[in-house]
């Protein structure tokens, strides 16, 4: 009997173990590192990649948009890299403000503040459309200007991995300026 009880224990111990296998999660968080994107980033799932024309001083310009929508809320980074042959009088002051007030054409913009992502200069805003609120870091690194974003509807639900994912946008390889 007591032997029974040894392997009954056992048993129940092995069928256990066997239940709890790690299968991959497909809500776990992932670091993305596009090639030649120059940044890393941590979303909850595989981003779509989406190419986007946006007019420019010297002809059009193409958007590189990495974009996670998922039920409740939206992950993005995009960037574009400026061409060598525009010239501008603009300070990146200007140029970050100019970018934060860019996107007032989709909502208001609040609480810009002056920040550096790693050693380039940058700025934080809030967006707020009718039926979504929006947490934004815009950088200038070089030619190449990022913006990092997240919102969802309900914001104070989602603000842990708004945070989760805006302090895990990070430069690497070589440096963007250097392109």
């Amino acid at each position: 009997m007591r032997r029974n009880r040894h392997l009954l224990g056992f048993i129940i111990l092995l069928l256990a173990g066997c239940s709890h296998s790690k299968k991959p999660d497909p809500f776990a968080w992932k670091n993305i590192s596009p090639p030649g994107a120059g940044f890393t980033v941590s979303m909850p799932g595989e981003p779509k990649l989406k190419l986007v024309p946006r007019p420019g001083p010297a002809g059009e310009l193409v958007e590189m948009r990495y974009v996670y929508k998922g039920p409740l809320v939206l992950y993005q980074v995009s960037y574009v890299d400026y061409p060598t042959n525009v010239q501008t009088s603009a300070t990146v002051d200007q140029l970050l403000d100019s970018a934060c007030q860019g996107m007032g054409q989709q909502g208001r913009v609040e609480d810009i503040q002056k920040i550096m992502i790693g050693p380039y200069p940058g700025r934080s805003a809030s967006l707020e459309s009718s039926d979504i609120t929006f947490r934004v870091r815009i950088c200038l690194a070089g030619r190449r200007l990022y913006i990092a974003m997240a919102g969802a509807e309900n914001f104070a639900k989602s603000a842990g991995g708004i945070d989760k994912f805006l302090n895990s946008f990070q430069f690497v390889g070589e440096a963007p300026s250097a392109r």
